[in-house]
């Protein structure tokens, strides 16, 4: 996609790359599947509206029957165009000037781009829509001209929205609000793990078993003194001071606790010496608990 953004297949002073580049930008922010209502998408389709909150620009597209949803003339897709504010390239601008230069007595939102044009003509597009098999390819014909190693194809842009997103963090339900899709398993057929996820995981784990990460540190988890006699109420209940321990010496601790009545008993006698005191704390484990004896 870098190499495509870069190229001058989406050059906004012509008229075939406007187009390019305002057909991109709707495909991958409203998540738009293939050809669906490519052909009978007009420009009051696009509704530009202010954030209250923000103060930005925003475009909504129409809610237009498509394969998971009935057409519903009063809603909107779920995805939103927000503006760059400055940049020039910025989704909301470029779609404002395309929409500014398109030939009014065309109905059509996808329209046949003049080859020469100049930012002082007020009309950069034919008063003929794009045919059927144009449009199919569009994708095809852009990266093809940007001199991408792979062919790809105008549902590669919607595949591409759900792993940016998925990728940044957002969670399945609100990938399924721009995406439209009914059900969390269509999603999974969308995204793979990155490279740098699986990194993180990797850290993740090593975190856990103690080893050193990248920058030293380790799981900050309570080490008790281990030695080959029963623990004792310091090794139990151990100070915000001590080491971290490995998960072989939790279950050792464990072990010991479960075959040591001496260990319990002593917890059981400082249980009972605080009847009429406040509650005690103990840390068992890394967790506070507090023990009341009515």
């Amino acid at each position: 996609m870098d190499r495509i953004q870069a190229s001058a297949s989406l050059d906004t002073t012509t008229a075939s790359g406007l187009q390019n580049k305002v057909f991109i930008d709707t495909m991958v922010y409203f998540a738009n599947r293939g050809m669906e209502n490519l052909r009978v998408m007009k420009p009051e389709d696009f509704l530009l509206q202010t954030e209250a909150e923000s103060g930005r620009e925003f475009y909504s597209l129409k809610d237009f029957g498509t394969k998971n949803h009935a057409m519903d003339d009063t809603a909107s897709q779920g995805g939103r165009m927000y503006e760059i504010q400055g940049n020039p390239r910025g989704p909301v601008a470029t779609l404002k000037k395309y929409l500014d230069k398109l030939n009014p007595q065309c109905q059509w939102m996808w329209q046949r781009p003049k080859k020469m044009v100049t930012e002082d003509v007020s009309v950069w597009y034919d008063n003929s829509p794009l045919g059927r098999d144009t449009l199919q390819n569009m994708m095809k014909k852009i990266s093809m001209a940007a001199g991408c190693t792979k062919v790809y194809t105008n549902h590669c842009l919607r595949a591409t929205t759900v792993t940016l997103l998925d990728h940044a963090g957002c969670v399945n339900r609100d990938i399924m609000t721009v995406s439209g899709h009914r059900s969390e398993t269509s999603i999974k057929h969308y995204v793979s793990t990155s490279e740098g996820k699986k990194e993180q995981m990797s850290d993740i784990i090593s975190a856990t078993l103690n080893h050193p990460g990248p920058s030293g540190s380790t799981l900050n988890m309570p080490r008790h003194k281990l030695n080959n006699s029963s623990p004792s109420d310091g090794d139990i209940l151990p100070s915000e001071d001590t080491e971290p321990m490995s998960l072989s010496q939790v279950d050792q601790i464990m072990n010991s606790i479960a075959n040591s009545p001496n260990v319990l008993q002593d917890v059981s006698n400082t249980v009972c010496n605080v009847s009429n005191q406040n509650p005690s704390a103990f840390n068992f484990h890394g967790c506070m608990v507090n023990i009341y004896n009515k």
